[in-house]
């Protein structure tokens, strides 16, 4: 058996913290989270857990482009958030996306380029950007080798890269927010592929930058962070927990 494969009891000296992804058939864990991240569509997730727990709060991570898609808008507002924060800019407002939150008291906040990036580096260090030129070794890439000029100009000229996925930058976040705090992952795989609502995708080049990223936080980090994703056990090294699913999701998305 990998070493990867070894389920772990999640430790009970302080209430997990429950990260959600958007990879299709993923687990809901049954616990009792202190608060919920959850990646653009992935805020649909968090049903289960409110009717547990009505008072749980939530963080929306969003796309500043992603969050355009008034699909994408209406799950984000259903999800009933504490907070809604994009991991890059958005061209619009969020105040006039969300015009019902003023009332809420639900705050917002629209990350540039170069909070975003910093966010990571504190976590990362220099491999926040480093992590970028590894889309030189994609397929795509490798298969049209003529865009290799191109993409090592925008690499050189790029000041602060995009660094991780929606879903690696919630656990970022959550390392920060929540230190020493158990963080439990469900739906990411760190693997390309569709997403759950079968309407967004994650390509495999960043799902490459994403393992790598992964695999690079610190040990203080990495001692912390638990997956019930075997995928995302064996491509970022993190621990994969001994948890059961949550009774009415019965282990699927689809009741989420």
């Amino acid at each position: 058996m990998s070493a990867y494969h070894r389920k772990k009891a999640l430790p009970d000296s302080k209430d997990p913290v429950l990260v959600l992804g958007s990879k299709p058939d993923s687990i809901l864990p049954d616990i009792s989270p202190v608060h919920i991240y959850a990646a653009n569509a992935a805020a649909m997730r968090v049903k289960p857990y409110r009717e547990l727990d009505p008072e749980v709060q939530l963080t929306c991570i969003v796309g500043g482009m992603a969050i355009l898609e008034e699909y994408l808008q209406n799950i984000v507002s259903g999800s009933e958030p504490s907070r809604v924060i994009t991991k890059n800019p958005c061209p619009r407002p969020l105040d006039d996306l969300f015009p019902e939150f003023k009332n809420k008291g639900v705050q917002t906040l629209d990350r540039n380029n170069k909070d975003s990036y910093y966010l990571q580096h504190s976590i990362l260090g220099r491999r926040a950007y480093w992590g970028e030129w590894l889309k030189l070794t994609s397929q795509n890439v490798l298969k049209k080798p003529m865009r290799i000029p191109r993409l090592l100009y925008n690499l050189v000229r790029e000041k602060y890269p995009r660094g991780t996925s929606a879903g690696m930058f919630c656990v970022i976040m959550a390392a920060i927010e929540f230190p020493g705090h158990p963080i439990v992952v469900s739906g990411i795989s760190l693997q390309g592929g569709g997403h759950f609502n079968k309407v967004d995708y994650f390509t495999s080049s960043r799902a490459i930058i994403d393992r790598y990223l992964c695999r690079s936080l610190p040990v203080h980090v990495k001692k912390n962070l638990y997956t019930v994703d075997p995928l995302m056990s064996e491509n970022g090294g993190v621990q994969l927990v001994d948890l059961s699913p949550l009774a009415r999701s019965a282990g699927s998305l689809s009741d989420a």
